[in-house]
């Protein structure tokens, strides 16, 4: 719930950074509100895409997966060093 709210804003505030330039070429907004209003919206994506795109931490509780222990790697790819004959 908490990364759709971020990602909301985010979109938001790219949104606003290209409205902003617009408005101000078509004479919509005085100077003082374009750089006010685009300072705004590039510290909200700024702020909002990071924390939009961080993952979530692991539950520590979780039952993990058991690692591969084969040493066939896949085609074309070399064995892992513990694997190579020596």
């Amino acid at each position: 719930m908490r990364r759709r709210v971020f990602a909301v804003l985010a979109l938001l505030g790219l949104a606003l950074c290209l409205a902003f330039p617009i408005l101000r070429f078509l004479g919509r907004i005085s100077e003082a509100g374009f750089r006010s209003g685009l300072l705004a919206a590039s510290l909200g994506w700024f702020v909002f895409a990071p924390l939009w795109r961080l993952k979530p931490k692991k539950n520590r509780d979780a039952p993990t997966i058991p690692r591969r222990t084969s040493c066939r790697g896949r085609t074309g790819s070399p064995a892992p060093s513990r694997c190579r004959r020596r």
